[in-house]
């Protein structure tokens, strides 16, 4: 529907309800974000996985960045072309906003994600932009349109393709829940990219996946019909249950300020009161000047818009009406981009820029780099070296055919007086002959050992050498208390109790106390 640029701007109003179970939603609002002649106001959510540092950097840095590259001068009228021109310098100025977040966030050195979901609202153009699968879907009273595109890689056939096409490994987790399955196996949960194991194709971080995992966003703008709209974002915690469709004809019965009670509530009856994961939801009415009730708006635009009965089957629809489903009519886009092909010069250096940021710390601290023989698809090589790295290079066991001896940390034979005990680090991986692997079968490469076979020999031994580690402590712990109570207390011929010699104070306290 046209608006014309002398028109006056819709009135917004927003409700903010969360729920966390682990602490990783962040949500936030700014509905003053002021440009020379023009006012903006913005709405995100962010679901953070692996911590909830990307989510953070997200909220800090976003309003900033993209403040600086939104277009100047008043908007013009959206039906002209140079209405269309401002429109996509607000998509490129998103787009360049997501890759910028992206390379800010790498000179932390966080391995953490999250996803983006944000709505950004301009008189009655709404522009929505996301990476991730936080979903958004507005409702115009007669219709319900998808707004963000949803980047799990379950469901998104088109990233699939995108993955495999770039040689990505796309598969479920294993059964030990530390990589994809084995050639055979039956892998377990959602479909993940390997290595990193994230279920979503796009995000802002999540550096250690590599450079298939974009941060480059979908982007979908909509003028808003005369009549209002209500616009529903929320985190993956809401839609694993609900679909855009019924979570819309939940809420569209309620006022704004308990639409999230009640999708909570309903939430909360198909999971039997229990929360599975952090869900939050953000419901903004974006409504003409001078109304403030969406649902009275709703109820106007769906009468006026109903058929009038011209047979027996237009009267039968109407009595059976509260039994079957609508038709939902197409949300008409104004504009519907994918900024990876749209925009192929807006590409993010995040992952070089971590593992540049990465390098350059661990020379400059002297933490101890641990290489592997071979790369493969899953996260074993890195809980390694998160074991190693842990303890400083201490930790891992010495190779077979060594004497197992405790040594300190400068390599001198530890001591029974209560110091710390550490085993002697041994880093060389041993290759085993062409075409064996060490645990017996067939290896991978003629000259190196399985991939799988190097990763859980390695976890066996760190398991065994931390488990006679304690073994060894608890024994001398044993002993020096068993000698220490043989020369406090020993039971004499007469059945009496000696004690060793103390000042005369102390005697007569521990007669006392006899």
């Amino acid at each position: 529907m046209s608006h014309q640029c002398g028109q006056r701007p819709p009135e917004a109003f927003h409700v903010l309800g969360s729920k966390a179970l682990k602490g990783e939603d962040v949500a936030f609002v700014d509905e003053s974000i002021e440009t020379s002649a023009c006012v903006w106001k913005l709405y995100c959510v962010c679901d953070g996985h692996g911590g909830v540092g990307a989510a953070r950097f997200v909220q800090e840095q976003l309003i900033t960045s993209l403040r600086r590259l939104l277009p100047r001068g008043p908007q013009p009228d959206l039906d002209s072309a140079e209405g269309r021109q401002w429109a996509e310098q607000i998509s490129s100025a998103i787009a360049a906003t997501f890759v910028a977040l992206d390379e800010g966030f790498a000179e932390y050195r966080c391995p953490s994600g999250t996803t983006v979901s944000l709505a950004l609202l301009s008189g009655w153009l709404l522009t929505v932009a996301n990476v991730g699968d936080s979903e958004v879907y507005l409702d115009t009273g007669t219709c319900v349109g998808e707004m963000a595109c949803c980047h799990k890689v379950e469901d998104n056939k088109k990233e699939q393709q995108r993955l495999a096409v770039a040689g990505v490994r796309v598969a479920s987790l294993s059964s030990t829940l530390l990589g994809p399955p084995l050639p055979g196996e039956v892998g377990v949960g959602p479909l993940r990219v390997w290595p990193g194991g994230v279920a979503v194709s796009r995000s802002v971080g999540d550096f250690e996946c590599g450079s298939h995992v974009l941060p480059v966003p979908h982007i979908r703008q909509v003028v808003i019909p005369d009549t209002g709209a209500r616009l529903l974002l929320a985190s993956d915690g809401l839609w694993d249950y609900f679909t855009g469709l019924r979570a819309c004809k939940v809420a569209r019965g309620s006022p704004l300020s308990k639409v999230p009670q009640r999708l909570f509530k309903a939430l909360m009856f198909h999971t039997d009161g229990v929360l599975t994961d952090d869900t939050t939801i953000l419901a903004l009415d974006i409504l003409p000047p001078g109304n403030t009730d969406f649902r009275h708006l709703a109820k106007q635009v769906r009468k006026t818009s109903r058929k009038k009965l011209q047979s027996w089957k237009d009267l039968l629809s109407l009595v059976t009406y509260p039994l079957q489903d609508t038709v939902q009519e197409a949300l008409s886009f104004y504009t519907d981009i994918d900024a990876f092909t749209h925009y192929p010069r807006i590409t993010s250096r995040g992952v070089a820029m971590y593992r540049m940021n990465k390098e350059r710390y661990a020379a400059a601290w002297g933490v101890p780099r641990v290489v592997h023989p071979v790369r493969y698809g899953s996260n074993m090589v890195d809980l390694m070296n998160d074991l190693q790295l842990e303890d400083g290079g201490i930790g891992s066991v010495e190779p077979e055919g060594r004497s197992g001896k405790l040594v300190d940390g400068d390599g001198r034979r530890a001591q029974p007086d209560g110091q710390r005990v550490e085993w002697q680090l041994e880093r060389d991986v041993r290759r085993p002959q062409s075409g064996v692997s060490q645990s017996g079968g067939p290896a991978d490469a003629p000259g190196r050992r399985s991939p799988y076979s190097v990763a859980r020999d390695r976890a066996r031994r760190i398991t065994t050498t931390r488990s006679q580690q304690k073994r060894t402590v608890s024994k001398l712990v044993s002993m020096q208390f068993t000698k220490s109570s043989n020369a406090l207390f020993q039971d004499d011929l007469n059945s009496a109790i000696r004690v060793d010699p103390v000042g005369q104070q102390d005697r007569e306290d521990i007669m006392m106390t006899m």
